[in-house]
């Protein structure tokens, strides 16, 4: 099936570090007439469309609704046609995902398996893009069994939500998925739910206590209590990090027995006060949805050389990977 980004990353390519902290300016028509053909120059490419108040992306010739502005629990397919007039006026508000429109019955069947959930071949394919991720089963929690690999770029002006590839590698993406500031594992823009609406950065926030943040639907970042609950499976903090590490991957023998088939991979963190990445090999650390102060919020740390895993309040900036699990039945 054809991929959505195949024309932007191609621009990203030519341009920039191969990153997907990439921002790009988001235009502004009145109403759907007002959009340009969707050529493929500009496939993959959003637009704001004033009178519906929603995102529009253009996808192989045709716009396509992407999302509200506002609330959204599940972003729409509402096909448009594209009219010839051009670009206008800008945005401070960037949005570079989308769901991908299933384009056979069998892809639709596929799909529609609780909101794209497998529990027979224990896998989830997340509708905004396609991606497929394992999943993992542990006493009553369902926890995707791989790092969220979704392209998330929101900025406004009062919140900043960045995501990374390892060394702006794309190849790091695809192997420990992506990094992400605490405002974008939060979706603090409330691209896709008002849970974690203004959880940026900087200052506390109110959010609700199941936070969806930017997981699929259906899915939601853990609370530091979530994590607790899964390391009391394997015997407790002090010994989780031996048995949820994967068999390989980790430097100085350190890897785990991934006994619960859980396969915490090393990838590393990007560091926002020295802007570098670092430690890929040696650490992972992943977002919890429990803040611990205005500037810093949990994590969870899994060390090469600790058979333990650490609970640090670490600050909102850093960039760090993600895990969801998924909504209580």
């Amino acid at each position: 099936m054809k991929k959505y980004f195949a024309g932007f990353f191609a621009v990203v390519f030519a341009t920039m570090f191969v990153a997907c902290d990439f921002l790009y300016s988001v235009k502004t028509v009145k109403s759907v007439d007002d959009l340009p053909n969707c050529t493929e120059a500009r496939d993959g490419r959003t637009f704001i469309v004033s009178d519906k108040n929603a995102y529009y992306i253009c996808v192989a010739g045709v716009w396509t609704k992407a999302a509200d502005r506002k609330t959204t629990n599940e972003p729409a397919n509402e096909p448009v046609e594209s009219s010839s007039s051009e670009e206008i006026s800008s945005s401070s508000i960037v949005y570079s995902s989308s769901e991908e429109v299933s384009s056979s019955s069998e892809e639709s069947s596929s799909s529609s398996l609780i909101g794209g959930y497998d529990p027979v071949a224990n896998t989830l394919m997340d509708l905004r893009d396609n991606k497929t991720y394992k999943t993992v089963t542990i006493g009553s929690q369902i926890w995707l069994a791989e790092n969220l690999n979704f392209e998330y770029n929101v900025r406004t002006e009062d919140q900043e939500a960045v995501c990374f590839c390892y060394r702006n590698s794309v190849d790091s993406c695809a192997k420990y998925g992506r990094l992400y500031t605490w405002s974008a594992a939060m979706d603090s823009a409330a691209v896709f739910s008002t849970t974690g609406k203004g959880c940026g950065v900087e200052g506390s926030c109110n959010a609700a206590k199941i936070v969806r943040g930017i997981c699929p639907e259906g899915w939601h970042l853990p609370a530091k209590a979530e994590w607790d609950s899964l390391f009391a499976k394997v015997g407790g903090a002090k010994v989780a990090g031996a048995s949820l590490k994967s068999t390989s991957g980790w430097s100085n023998n350190g890897n785990g027995s991934d006994t619960l088939g859980f396969a915490v991979l090393p990838a590393g963190f990007f560091n926002n006060e020295e802007e570098y990445f670092t430690s890929a090999g040696r650490r992972a650390a992943f977002w919890t949805s429990t803040e611990y102060e205005s500037y810093e919020s949990f994590s969870v740390n899994f060390y090469n050389n600790r058979a333990d895993v650490s609970a640090y309040n670490s600050d909102k900036g850093l960039g760090f990977s993600i895990r969801c699990v998924k909504d209580a039945e």
